[in-house]
């Protein structure tokens, strides 16, 4: 498979927004014009985010050749926006759309998240004053939210908690299989 440019008929019908990988690494990431995010190529630490990790003995060696949809990432709406790929691992900026009410928040002009934490939005559309919450009371606000996934080795994907080796010691950070946020 190195070296030799192949056509992906799985992709034939899909507009290509995006495209990561990395010198070191054997795997790509695909954002559609549509903001799907597809992957493909080795997936020994689960970098491809397809909730498996891919024997690198036999046949294939590891490899897989068809661009598969990493779908954890459309629930609740999300949109793949920005895309990274390491080595054996990936990184995906993802954007969510939520309904926050007006009245509620401490300062009219800035949303605050679940977290207090504020949330810039993406439209300037406020509600009427003196409602009791209809929706006109609410404004559309977009959250970008990072997932990680594959090797998690000196935290590169951000998640702090490491596996422990045998002896009780600190070992590698686990691989993980499908995309978790990053808090």
């Amino acid at each position: 498979y190195h070296g030799i440019p192949i056509f992906l008929t799985s992709l034939s019908q899909i507009r290509v927004k995006k495209v990561s990988s990395h010198p070191l690494g054997a795997h790509v990431l695909l954002i559609s014009e549509e903001a799907l995010l597809f992957s493909y190529g080795l997936n020994n630490h689960g970098q491809l985010g397809i909730g498996i990790r891919s024997n690198v003995k036999g046949q294939n060696r590891g490899f897989h050749t068809t661009p598969t949809l990493i779908t954890p990432l459309l629930e609740n709406g999300g949109k793949a926006i920005h895309c990274a790929a390491g080595v054996d691992h990936s990184l995906v900026v993802v954007a969510t759309e939520g309904r926050r009410l007006h009245k509620l928040q401490p300062n009219p002009g800035v949303a605050y998240s679940d977290h207090g934490a504020p949330v810039f939005s993406n439209s300037s559309k406020r509600g009427k004053a003196g409602t009791n919450g209809g929706a006109d009371d609410q404004e559309s606000v977009r959250h970008h939210q990072l997932y990680g996934f594959g090797s998690n080795d000196f935290m590169k994907i951000g998640l702090v908690r490491a596996r422990l080796a045998d002896d009780g010691s600190e070992g590698d950070g686990e691989d993980i299989l499908l995309p978790r946020r990053v808090a």
